[in-house]
């Protein structure tokens, strides 16, 4: 895991103090060493801050093919590499370093634009060969990746704040408070883009240009699952520093953590709650001792996360529902202290496999739907509808049916509204959705599946809650339920084989019958959500000082300060709108 940056500058050399600030900004990410290279002509840079996985004494960056030509900073992981490795060879190339990432630089000698259709990973990288510059992201998302475009020169970056942006965007802003998730390749910051998950960035002598290069329609999969999900563990299993896994008390990390441990006794680790529902450290701890595994637990008070909510907000980078963002940053910083690097997750788990509730509200007639908000007890508001909503036309002219995971949305956006100023409410925030993003399916659940995959992943699980927690204390979070073949694997299948008889995730219930035990391979889904804030305690007076501070103009001072006065008729669903309303004060600043 590393932090990157880029420069295309064809009108002037570039400015190398710039480079060497920027990258120097990004030493949290790698601080295992760093490097900034110019090309001989000065009109293009890269600079690079290492976390050391692989190839620790060899594997610095930038690099450069043998003669020269093509110049790369890449971050993450490419799990093909010893394939890719074999046939470069093959073709005569000549690898100077074991590190993974060399392989990039040799595979766009041989094939220009093409070379990322050969890797398989968690990756972003720039790279170039004089004539252009190059960016790109993997499938999904895992890796972040920014640019911004002044004139004619572009700036790209493993985090947008490094690229100086000029405020806040109001359009984003809006987008924001109507259903939680930015649009794809949008950013809270007025200037600065984002790379889309699948997408590559070209900037030459005609121009810039972001493509698609990721089809999610192509290939196939029919091994059973847990034969696949074995091979993406196993792939995300090399490492030349210590490993562990993040285990809550759910079955996704579980069913990682027992695939795992047949590699040996892979530390454990857990973020424990002092309030139930939300603590799952009985659950967890039982799954440790029963895998063999040494179990680090976590306790984060309410104290703990209001020091490092505002911290964690800022490595957001978007506004925030829940103090989680906080707890996961604390655990990074734990799994760093015990020594470790990397660990494996089980983010991607519920994307492929159907395990939110709002894919089960979409199976469901009016009456189940008001059933399960019901017994959604910290999701109201946010996994499932609760209350009031924005208006949704636009998404049932468009696709038919309002998606489930926008249903939902649409009523934590109608609470978010009441504090924008009435005059900056926008219209029909549904209508500019429907436009920015792709719906082909016709089943109720893979047309959700499909909003889900281009809002809340990569904008919120992964590009809020992942990464750039993670990262904050240079730990690398690997994904295996975001891997090409489970994805191949779970979109062929029949939603009905997905989700039986209402439970979620049957399939993966069933692979780990035997592996784990059934307390957790038979419970219910709870995402990963902190407490509630308590009345008088940290979180609260956090909140209440930022809330009566300064406000930015987008929010009207009368609703926003009343805000927590108002929380206290329902704390599940005004809860969200408080970390929101926080997180547009922290982010403004």
């Amino acid at each position: 895991m590393c932090g990157l940056v880029g420069v295309w500058s064809p009108s002037e050399p570039v400015d190398r103090s710039l480079l060497v600030q920027r990258t120097e900004r990004l030493g949290h990410r790698g601080p295992d060493g760093s490097g900034v290279w110019i090309h001989e002509a000065g009109h293009v840079a890269l600079g690079h801050t290492r976390l050391a996985i692989l190839d620790v004494a060899g594997g610095q960056q930038p690099l450069h093919s043998e003669d020269g030509r093509v110049s790369a900073v890449v971050n993450g992981e490419l799990y093909n590499d010893a394939e890719q490795r074999r046939l470069l060879e093959g073709r005569g190339h000549r690898l100077a370093t074991t590190s993974d990432s060399e392989l990039l630089v040799h595979l766009y000698e041989d094939h220009g634009l093409a070379a990322v259709q050969h890797l398989r990973g968690e990756f972003a990288f720039v790279l170039t060969d004089g004539e252009r510059l190059v960016a790109a992201r993997d499938r999904f998302g895992v890796r972040p990746l920014f640019y911004r475009r002044d004139g004619h020169t572009v700036w790209l970056a493993s985090e947008a704040r490094v690229l100086d942006p000029d405020g806040l965007d109001l359009d984003a802003v809006q987008q924001c408070a109507s259903f939680q998730y930015l649009l794809p390749g949008q950013t809270p910051f007025r200037g600065v883009r984002s790379v889309p998950p699948g997408h590559q960035l070209v900037v030459d002598a005609d121009g810039l240009r972001v493509e698609r290069w990721f089809h999610p329609d192509e290939g196939t999969e029919t091994r059973p699952l847990l034969d696949v999900l074995s091979a993406a563990v196993d792939r995300r299993m090399r490492s030349d520093v210590p490993l562990g896994v993040l285990l809550s008390g759910g079955l996704d990390s579980a069913a990682v953590a027992a695939l795992a441990a047949r590699h040996g006794p892979l530390p454990t680790f857990t973020v424990c709650f002092d309030r139930p529902p939300w603590d799952e450290r009985d659950v967890a701890k039982e799954v440790a001792a029963h895998l063999g595994l040494p179990w680090h637990p976590l306790v984060v008070t309410e104290q703990d996360l209001a020091d490092v909510l505002p911290s964690a907000i800022r490595a957001a980078g978007t506004f925030v529902i829940n103090a989680h963002v906080g707890a996961k940053q604390l655990l990074a910083r734990h799994v760093r202290a015990h020594g470790v690097r990397a660990v494996l997750t089980g983010e991607g788990a519920d994307e492929m496999l159907l395990g939110y509730a709002f894919f089960r509200h979409d199976l469901l007639d009016a009456s189940g739907r008001e059933a399960l908000s019901a017994s959604e007890s910290t999701t109201r508001g946010m996994h499932v509808p609760s209350g009031q909503s924005l208006s949704t036309a636009a998404f049932a002219s468009a696709w038919g049916r309002v998606p489930g995971v926008l249903a939902a949305k649409a009523t934590l956006g109608h609470r978010m509204h009441q504090l924008l100023r009435p005059e900056l409410r926008p219209h029909d925030p549904a209508a500019t959705l429907v436009q920015a993003l792709t719906v082909s399916a016709t089943h109720p659940v893979r047309q959700t599946q499909q909003v889900w995959l281009q809002t809340g992943l990569p904008a919120y699980v992964l590009g809020a809650v992942g990464d750039p927690q993670m990262l904050a204390h240079a730990v690398e979070d690997r994904t295996p339920f975001l891997d090409l073949d489970l994805w191949r694997w779970s979109r062929d299948q029949p939603v009905s084989h997905l989700i039986q008889h209402g439970v979620e995730k049957q399939p993966l219930r069933d692979a780990m019958r035997g592996l784990l035990p059934d307390v957790v391979r038979t419970r219910p889904k709870r995402p990963f959500l902190a407490p509630p804030l308590t009345p008088g305690g940290p979180l609260h007076q956090l909140a209440h000082d930022t809330l009566h501070g300064d406000l930015p103009d987008f929010l009207d001072p009368v609703a926003t300060r009343a805000l927590l006065e108002r929380w206290t008729d329902d704390p599940v669903v005004w809860d969200p709108v408080v970390w929101m309303a926080v997180s547009a004060v922290v982010l403004a600043a």
